[in-house]
């Protein structure tokens, strides 16, 4: 992903660069002149030094969105500002690429709205049915309970400070008792998170059966897939202290972004963790999808098992 300080661009020679370095400097030309089109109140909207796009439609800011044109005005505005971009490559799905098979099984999962549907009924003749609950096809499932999902609590908070002292509290509440999930709503606050939480441990020197003590990073962005599937796997394995000749157990403090909140599988088989409510997942911002709000809440309550969430918001970023 380049990053690049908008005043240094002009001095690249733009024949002299990769196909993807070209193409990223052609786009932020376009974002260049599309940005002198963009009219405060209606495409965009200032906070202070910040800005936020507006919704086309209900003009409601959008603080998790973003747009090189945006980004182009962002850097005008502040000079000091890091104009950071990516490329993104999208597959779009063709009616010639479905005809070459004769038959596309899929499950549809959180995508599979209304409007999905009927594109699907439309332009490819699908047919969608509903699949049977996981509990009703599998076999030797006498005394499992359905999973059930319980909202502990939501709080709103002043400030991003108080914010993020609150979630510390909660996360290691919590962790006396269950694994926990804290969704940052961006790296730095996911760092920052980490930061405050590592002070905050009460670790006794004598012995620890992790080096992490329990509290757990996990960069989507990283390399390696492999640490990634292991940072997940440690977010649920319980942390054994011994203190004074007394040996203790407490649960992981896992922290992410929003792509550590979808798809993965935290998975739970300590029955304890279950009777306590199961896995708690920490949510710190409002998505602008409830496709991705299903998705964070569907960390906890996996299989059979229970599971609790609690939002904590900071008030000031959520109602700009």
């Amino acid at each position: 992903h380049p990053v690049v300080k908008v005043g240094t661009l002009d001095a690249i020679e733009v024949s002299s660069m990769e196909e993807y370095t070209r193409r990223a400097f052609e786009n932020f030309q376009t974002a260049c002149s599309e940005a002198e089109t963009k009219v405060q109140g209606i495409h965009y909207q200032a906070f202070g030094k910040q800005l936020y796009l507006l919704d086309s439609v209900t003009k409601i800011p959008k603080p998790h969105s973003t747009d090189m044109w945006l980004e182009v005005l962002r850097s005008e505005l502040d000079p000091e500002y890091v104009f950071s971009f990516k490329a993104v490559q999208t597959v779009i799905s063709k009616v010639l690429s479905h005809q070459t098979y004769s038959r596309i099984f899929g499950l549809t999962g959180s995508v599979g709205g209304a409007a999905e549907r009927d594109f699907l009924k439309t332009h490819y003749g699908a047919v969608v049915f509903q699949v049977p609950s996981f509990l009703d096809t599998c076999p030797d499932t006498r005394g499992k309970q359905r999973p059930t999902l319980q909202e502990s609590e939501h709080i709103l908070q002043s400030s991003e400070e108080a914010q993020i002292e609150r979630v510390v509290q909660l996360a290691a509440e919590y962790s006396s008792r269950v694994p926990v999930l804290v969704l940052a709503a961006n790296p730095r606050m996911r760092e920052r998170m980490v930061a405050e939480l590592r002070a905050s441990t009460d670790v006794p020197e004598e012995y620890t059966s992790r080096p992490d003590y329990g509290i757990v990073e996990i960069k989507c962005d990283e390399n390696g897939n492999d640490d990634l599937v292991r940072k997940v796997e440690l977010a649920t394995k319980p942390v054994t202290t011994m203190r004074d000749g007394k040996r203790s157990k407490r649960w992981p403090i896992a922290v992410t972004t929003a792509e550590g909140g979808r798809g993965h599988d935290f998975r739970i088989i300590d029955a304890g963790v279950d009777k306590q409510g199961g896995l708690c997942v920490i949510i710190t911002w409002i998505p602008d999808s409830v496709r991705d709000w299903t998705q964070f809440k569907g960390r906890t309550a996996r299989q059979d098992n229970k599971g609790q969430y609690v939002v904590v918001l900071n008030m000031e970023k959520e109602m700009h």
